[in-house]
Formats: C-alpha cells, sequence, structure tokens
C-alpha cells in the first residue's frame, strides 16, 4: 500500500515538473519569435509623445501621458486626490487576489498565491506618476505619436469592467478577463503593445523588454 502511494506521489511530482519545464520552454522559445509590427502607424503626423514601460524585474506597467489629445486619465483617479499635477498615469493589469489581499511579501499565504496564480478574476490600476528614472536595464522609452497613442488608451479604457473602484481599494478597478498562468500581467501588457514587434506569447517581463529600444 505504502508503494503504492509512493509511486503516486513521484507521478505527481514528475507531472508537475514535467508541466513547469514545457512551461518555461515555451515562454523562452515563444519569447524569442517576434510578431510584425503594423505599418498602420507610420506616416502619423500628429503629435507625438514619449510612452514608457517598467518593470519592478517582475511585473511591467505602462506610463502613458496624463493628459493628451488621447486621453484624460485624470478621470480615473479617486477624487480624494484632487486635480493631480503628475505628469503620468502608471497603468497595471494583474490578479485581484494577489493586489488586495498582499500589501507585502510576508502577507502572501499558500492559498493566495494558488489564486494568484492560476485563475483569479483581474483588477486594472491607475496611478499618477512621475517620469520613470530607474535603471535603464528595467525601463523602455517608447515614442508614440497621437493615432497610436489613441489607440493603447482606447484599448486600455475597454478592459474596464467597471469605472466603481474596488471596495476598499481606491486604486483598482474591476477588470475584464482572469489572471491565469496564459493571460498574465506581462502577456496582458504584450497584447496592449501589439502595434509593435513583440514576442509571440511572454508570461514574463523580459522578452518584451527586449523587443523594445533601450
Amino acid at each position: 500500500m505504502m508503494r503504492r502511494l509512493w509511486r503516486a506521489v513521484w507521478r505527481l511530482t514528475l507531472a508537475v515538473l514535467s508541466l513547469i519545464l514545457i512551461y518555461g520552454l515555451a515562454a523562452w522559445l515563444l519569447g524569442k519569435m517576434s510578431t510584425q509590427a503594423s505599418s498602420q502607424f507610420v506616416h502619423d503626423t500628429e503629435p507625438c509623445h514619449d510612452v514608457y514601460v517598467v518593470s519592478n524585474g517582475v511585473h511591467l506597467n505602462i506610463f502613458l501621458p496624463m493628459q493628451s489629445e488621447a486621453m484624460n486619465w485624470q478621470q480615473f483617479l479617486p477624487a480624494s486626490l484632487g486635480k493631480s499635477d503628475a505628469p503620468m498615469a502608471q497603468i497595471g493589469w494583474g490578479s485581484r487576489a494577489f493586489y488586495t489581499q498582499v500589501p507585502t511579501w510576508a502577507d502572501l499565504t499558500p492559498k493566495v498565491a494558488a489564486q494568484a496564480l492560476f485563475y483569479d478574476d483581474a483588477v486594472l490600476y491607475v496611478r499618477p506618476a512621475a517620469i520613470p528614472t530607474a535603471d535603464p536595464k528595467h525601463v523602455r522609452r517608447v515614442r508614440m505619436c497621437a493615432r497610436e497613442l489613441r489607440s493603447v488608451s482606447h484599448d486600455i479604457v475597454q478592459q474596464f469592467a467597471s469605472t466603481t473602484p474596488v471596495s476598499g481599494f481606491q486604486d483598482f478597478y474591476p477588470a475584464h478577463g482572469h489572471y491565469t498562468p496564459l493571460m498574465t500581467c506581462n502577456e496582458w501588457m504584450r497584447l496592449r503593445l501589439q502595434h509593435r514587434s513583440m514576442p509571440i506569447w511572454s508570461p514574463f517581463d523580459r522578452a518584451i523588454l527586449n523587443h523594445l529600444p533601450i
């Protein structure tokens, strides 16, 4: 009986390790392969702006001009903040459980980790921000003219399931979709940048950064 139990545990362990290996290999391989950049914005003569894609080492955020011809992100900031003078809006997407239940790594529990990693409701956040000045290894400046910026901004707006913040978390809004191992925060960001040459799939940040010029 004990021998059968150990065999089952061993087979389960091998299956989990195999899935992790396949996942990592697929992320590496598809992260090296590139999609073709769109040509529809090449001859845009409207004003252009600097947009920043920034990694904290794991998670990508996009920094868009707070106010431009494309969008006024001030409308998504909590009224309690008043009118922000920040030049940029920092925007991200991810697991609701992780964002709202893990203010520090010490608060991470196995239950929350499992929920956040495998299938969880998604949230978006919008925060006022300064122009990023972090290590260039983690920051990419992307020049977007008005038509492309408008397309990206409107695409992000379509991801909001509600413009009413999550109760108790004024920066976070319910979002469409779910966080899964296939649709991570970084893969969501890749899809928002699909007008550019991007990896075919990238659950991690590095492949996306490598596709953007330093």
